[in-house]
């Protein structure tokens, strides 16, 4: 009787070390994906507006990975960026990290006015701290913006 209440109570915990288990490394992956998901829509935000010429102006997306711990991105209005002309901001969540741009610098998209065609390709790669699990954005010189 000990015997079969020691053998269910192991049972118990393992089913319940493999849930939690699963839930985590879920939470996690859907993080990254929404995260990423959150960048591309501002870039696309960006373009779109670049396309529009709201505001009669060409349009950005800036990163800022200067600290290396506490990364956002921001759409600005304007042939270059300038804090005052931001529209809008997003905050990474703190369990993630931007690789690319690497800490300390920052990056700069910019979309042409009517065309929406970026500047420069560009690449930018995020991915979980404490893992090996990243994601990247790339936007091409043809103005594609897309994730993997």
């Amino acid at each position: 009787m000990v015997l079969e209440l020691l053998i269910t109570l192991s049972v118990i915990a393992l089913l319940a070390a493999i849930g939690t288990y699963n839930y985590t490394s879920s939470y996690r992956n859907s993080l990254l994906a929404d995260t990423t998901n959150a960048l591309v829509s501002l870039a696309q935000l960006a373009q779109q507006k670049a396309v529009a010429q709201e505001q009669g102006t060409a349009w950005g997306m800036f990163i800022d990975n200067t600290t290396g711990t506490d990364p956002y991105a921001e759409v600005y209005g304007g042939d270059a960026y300038a804090a005052g002309a931001v529209v809008e901001h997003y905050q990474l969540p703190k369990q993630m990290k931007v690789i690319t741009p690497e800490p300390g610098t920052t990056q700069d998209v910019h979309f042409q006015k009517f065309s929406g065609l970026p500047s420069a390709s560009s690449t930018i790669v995020i991915g979980l701290r404490g893992s090996s699990f990243t994601k990247t954005i790339t936007i091409t010189d043809a103005g594609g913006i897309s994730n993997n």
